[in-house]
């Protein structure tokens, strides 16, 4: 949900409009995390992305967002026709990894976040997400 609106992420082929990726190190230099998410449907869709790098990954944590421009903290983006906007503080969201299957290259979870346009002072509110998705 963006500011209570819902986006469904798919592509112009009737596919899933999301792109995931990840490594699942079992240290923090070997580890990171992206997901991206949009409707390519739709021309003025906006797009949404998070980044988790140089963590280690683990099922049942719950990560919060961080102002850190290193690696090592999760953030969150979202770009619209109106510009774009971006986690801005420690407290503006959280990652929750609700299954993490090294083996099987699985990982699934739930995600929220405020994002704030740096021009404007303007808020989106991303709420509701979650993912559920297994490498090939």
């Amino acid at each position: 949900m963006v500011d209570g609106a819902v986006l469904i992420p798919r592509n112009g082929r009737g596919r899933s409009g999301t792109s995931l990726a990840f490594r699942l190190g079992t240290t923090a230099t070997h580890s990171n995390f992206s997901l991206g998410i949009t409707d390519e449907k739709r021309s003025d869709s906006p797009l949404l992305f998070l980044e988790a790098d140089s963590m280690v990954l683990e099922a049942g944590t719950t990560y919060p967002f961080s102002l850190s421009p290193h690696k090592g903290g999760v953030k969150g983006w979202y770009y619209s026709p109106a510009g774009p906007y971006s986690s801005q503080a420690p407290a503006s969201g959280t990652l929750t990894l609700t299954r993490v299957d090294r083996q099987a290259r699985i990982l699934a979870g739930r995600f929220e976040f405020v994002a704030t346009n740096r021009a404007t002072g303007r808020q989106v509110r991303i709420t509701q997400g979650r993912f559920d998705y297994q490498m090939e």
